[in-house]
C-alpha cells in the first residue's frame, strides 16, 4: 500500500505566524473559527 502525499514540511516559525495571526482575526466582531477539514478556518 502506498503512503499518503503528507506535503510539504511546515517550519516552526511558520507555524507559530499562522497561530498567532489566527488569534489575532479570532478577536475581531463577527469572524468565528470553525473546523474545515484537517484546518481551522476563520469565517465572517
Amino acid at each position: 500500500m502506498e503512503s499518503r502525499y503528507r506535503g510539504p514540511l511546515i517550519s516552526e516559525e511558520i507555524k507559530a505566524r499562522s497561530a498567532a495571526l489566527a488569534d489575532e482575526i479570532a478577536g475581531w466582531p463577527h469572524v468565528s473559527l470553525r473546523a474545515l477539514f484537517d484546518f481551522t478556518a476563520l469565517q465572517a
